[in-house]
């Protein structure tokens, strides 16, 4: 079987930190002062062919291959039925081959397919390559005329056969259009459902935070109160008790005046009855975006104020690295999407932490 060696291809090379493709060019004794682009054609350029070297200067770099350069946004699936040993043999007859051996046809004008196959970098674990078209550009040839030349990008899918699921490695888009492919190809419709991540955590981003060991540095909230109306006289006179608030906070010792305008506001205006402070503060307001640049987001008051009437979107965390706590990654979880996005370039052992620890004791519960 193949391993992931023989499925690397100049994309993935070309997806390496700068820093690493420098250390291959070293090894290689390539200029390693090239730019990223220059050393990556030249670094593949030497190992396309000699499989001998291309293991031994990517292993060290192992963990990384399947990473991308700067962001790698990862949606889970799963097949629902306990008996998963159909999947692999119904790829190969579908495909008319061992796509495992590189043995299987590949159809290159399709705008998506499976490329390749290879045994995983864990156990039990088998990489996917599927090959995406996403857009394309217009280009002048030398005659003058216009040619279309389609944007296709490599996508890794990892099949988890003891734990049943799919994890592919692209945008929520693309991710949909693999699995509908996939079952279109195996001629089994409806076999893998999507993981809700969020439904695991009640939608709460913070306790996804809480489970990873992170903090919430940014999010993008909705207001419950979008739609509020607020008359003229309203707004008057909050800001008459905002700034009562605001001189007796201040050094202002005397209650009276804040007492006083309270009650004059109360007398004037029933209109703020069972009406919440943060609702008069955000009105008219849909979708807010908070964050820090130090600390924790659960630390600034309007945002912990305001929780009870907000909805999160989307939310930043920062996580520390496993074996090297001074490291930190971001990572963007997706509410609606229900995937998380990787902002940094990261590594399998972090993106196998963050399975297991989102989604672990539900893998394990249902084997």
């Amino acid at each position: 079987m193949n391993s992931i060696y023989n499925i690397i291809s100049h994309d993935e090379v070309k997806a390496l930190p700068l820093h690493v493709l420098k250390e291959i060019a070293i090894i290689l004794k390539l200029d390693e002062k090239s730019n990223a682009d220059e050393l990556a054609f030249f670094v593949w350029k030497k190992i396309k062919d000699d499989m001998s070297a291309r293991k031994f200067v990517l292993e060290p770099f192992k963990s990384l291959l399947l990473c991308g350069r700067t962001r790698t946004s990862v949606t889970w699936f799963r097949f629902p039925k306990r008996d998963v040993s159909w999947v692999i043999p119904a790829i190969n007859e579908a495909l008319n081959g061992d796509l495992f051996s590189g043995n299987a046809p590949i159809d290159g004008n399709a705008d998506i397919s499976i490329v390749s196959g290879a045994s995983g970098i864990n156990e039990e674990e088998y990489i996917l390559i599927y090959r995406v078209k996403e857009g394309g550009k217009h280009q002048t040839t030398a005659t003058g005329d216009l040619e279309y030349v389609p944007k296709m990008t490599r996508i890794p899918v990892i099949f988890n056969a003891k734990y049943r699921t799919f994890e592919i490695r692209s945008s929520y888009r693309i991710a949909t259009r693999i699995t509908e492919h996939f079952m279109e190809l195996v001629r089994r419709p409806e076999s893998i459902v999507q993981i809700d991540i969020m439904s695991l955590y009640k939608n709460n981003v913070e306790k996804i935070a809480d489970e990873l060991g992170g903090r919430l540095i940014d999010s993008s909230v909705r207001m419950e109160y979008p739609d509020i109306e607020i008359s003229g006289a309203m707004t008057n006179t909050f800001a008459k008790i905002l700034t009562a608030l605001d001189r007796y906070l201040s050094g202002n010792d005397d209650i009276t005046d804040l007492k006083q305008t309270l009650d004059d506001a109360k007398a004037s205006n029933n209109e703020f009855e069972n009406m919440p402070i943060i609702s008069l503060l955000m009105a008219k307001i849909g979708t807010l975006k908070m964050g820090v640049d130090n600390g924790d987001l659960r630390e600034v008051n309007l945002y912990e104020h305001g929780k009870p009437y907000m909805q999160n979107q989307s939310a930043l965390i920062r996580i520390a690295d496993i074996f090297a706590p001074t490291k930190e990654y971001t990572i963007q979880v997706g509410v609606s999407t229900k995937n998380i996005v990787f902002l940094n370039a990261t590594t399998e052992d972090m993106i196998n932490f963050v399975r297991e620890k989102l989604m672990g004791q539900l893998l394990k519960d249902e084997q």
